[in-house]
C-alpha cells in the first residue's frame, strides 16, 4: 500500500523498466514553520485526499506500483479510431485470425503507455508533477483486450533541483 502525502513530487514509469523524469514542485501551502511536509492539504477546512507522493518521500531504492487496469476491446477500438492508428494490425479481426502472426485483439504500445501514465496520476502524481522531462521505452510483449496491466517502478535517482522545494526524480 502506498501512503498518501500532500505536497510534492511524482514519478511515472511504463509497463517495462524504463527511465522517465519528472520535475515537481512542492506548494508552499504545504510546509510547516519547521520546513518539513506536513501530512494533509486542508481545503475549506477539509483534508484533501487522492495526492501525489511528496519530492521528500521519493528516496532512492523506493519501489511502487499501482493497482491493475484491464484493457478493454472498446478502449482499443477508440484508441486506434481517435489517434489515426488505422494499421491491419488494430482494425482486421480477420487478418489477424488468418495471417498475421501475432493472435487475438491487439492494443497500441502508446494505449498501453497512456494507461501507465493514467495509473500513476491517479496513485502517486496528482497535483504534484510538474513536468516530463522523458524517457526509453521498450515494448518486451504485446497487450490485448482483456490483459490487465500495473505500473510497477523503482527509484534510480532523486536530487534537489536549484529551486526551493523542487526535484527531478529518475525511475526504472
Amino acid at each position: 500500500a502506498l501512503d498518501v502525502f500532500a505536497s510534492p513530487c511524482g514519478t511515472a514509469l511504463t509497463r517495462s523498466p524504463r527511465e522517465s523524469n519528472y520535475v515537481c514542485v512542492s506548494p508552499s501551502d504545504n510546509t510547516n514553520k519547521g520546513g518539513s511536509v506536513v501530512a494533509a492539504t486542508m481545503v475549506d477546512g477539509v483534508e484533501m485526499v487522492g495526492l501525489g507522493i511528496p519530492f521528500e518521500e521519493w528516496t532512492l531504492g523506493r519501489r511502487i506500483r499501482t493497482v491493475g487496469r484491464t484493457v478493454t476491446e472498446a478502449e482499443i477500438t477508440n484508441f486506434v479510431c481517435i489517434t489515426g492508428m488505422l494499421e491491419v494490425l488494430f482494425t482486421n479481426i480477420d487478418y489477424l485470425e488468418k495471417e498475421s502472426l501475432i493472435k487475438g485483439r491487439l492494443a497500441p504500445g502508446a494505449l498501453v503507455l497512456s494507461f501507465a501514465e493514467g495509473l500513476l496520476m491517479q496513485s502517486v502524481m496528482q497535483h504534484t508533477g510538474l513536468a516530463f522531462l522523458g524517457m526509453e521505452m521498450k515494448v518486451v510483449k504485446p497487450t490485448f483486450a482483456g490483459d490487465t496491466i500495473h505500473v510497477q517502478c523503482e527509484v534510480t535517482e532523486a536530487r534537489p533541483t536549484s529551486k526551493p522545494g523542487r526535484g527531478i526524480v529518475t525511475t526504472q
